[in-house]
């Protein structure tokens, strides 16, 4: 807070296919002078509703969906099974109730202020339909998350008044609180207030979105795919994130990373040695 984040858009060119305009650009993002966040070979365009409706979403290359061996193996520090977690078990995450979330492994854990799930106007996601520790394309992993969506959501109302859809910043941070629900189910949890989630650094990142969240979608889905985790020397995991409104596939995030700053694979492994 107080912080100004200032950015330096490009537009690089234009063209017209049929009758949609096209335009490229790129970015970068500063606060104070340093370099926060950067952005190239953008594409965005200017569609009806006719045509957004009948863009047929993501569709996907037949390389993006057959299974891929994971770069490396991963051991989990506890055990695992494939599960679900209702709206009231992902509700205790909000409240930092990793017990009655997980179950009695995770009994008598105080989770540190800045790891408790989001909630209030961050309640973004209301329950796990699936967890699965060997799920994926990559077998490493995978979630699925789900949101129920109302007309009258803040984030749809404020985004735009004459256009409402939800806010592409929102959708990456759906996508976020499902991969640490995960995180935390395979035992990435402290006490300490000062451990906190960010971004893998210099990690480079592909989005495609074609198509919105809108006053008419029933459910929200975020389907996340593990495809790399481990330490160095902090938690990391890479994944990949499909995003649905309703059946319909929008959004997909290539690699994906986050980090869990402020802990080791020393520290995670007394933790749990100590339980």
């Amino acid at each position: 807070p107080g912080e100004t984040i200032e950015y330096h858009i490009t537009i690089d060119r234009f063209l017209k296919q049929g009758d949609v305009y096209l335009f490229f650009f790129h970015y970068k993002g500063y606060i104070n002078d340093q370099l926060l966040i950067s952005m190239r070979d953008g594409c965005a365009g200017f569609f009806t509703e006719e045509e957004v409706k009948n863009s047929g979403g993501i569709i996907l290359k037949k390389e993006e969906t057959e299974p891929v061996a994971a770069r490396a193996a991963f051991t989990p520090l506890m055990a695992v099974k494939n599960e679900a977690f209702s709206d009231s078990r992902v509700e205790a995450l909000r409240r930092g109730d990793l017990a009655a979330a997980f179950g009695d492994d995770f009994s008598g854990i105080t989770l540190g202020r800045n790891l408790i799930l989001p909630g209030g106007r961050m309640h973004l996601i209301d329950r796990v339909l699936e967890f699965n520790p060997t799920g994926g394309r990559f077998g490493l992993g995978s979630i699925v998350a789900q949101a129920d969506i109302h007309p009258d959501d803040w984030f749809l109302t404020c985004h735009f008044i004459d256009d409402q859809v939800m806010p592409g910043t929102l959708m990456y941070e759906c996508c976020a609180h499902a991969l640490r629900i995960f995180t935390q189910r395979i035992g990435w949890v402290s006490p300490k207030d000062d451990v906190h989630y960010d971004v893998v650094t210099r990690n480079e990142s592909d989005l495609k979105c074609r198509g919105p969240v809108t006053p008419e979608t029933k459910k929200a889905r975020y389907e996340i795919e593990i495809k790399e985790i481990g330490y160095s020397p902090e938690p990391y995991v890479i994944a990949d994130a499909h995003m649905f409104s309703d059946d319909l596939r929008i959004v997909l995030y290539k690699d994906m990373g986050m980090k869990v700053v402020g802990l080791s694979q020393d520290e995670l492994n007394q933790f749990w040695s100590k339980r």
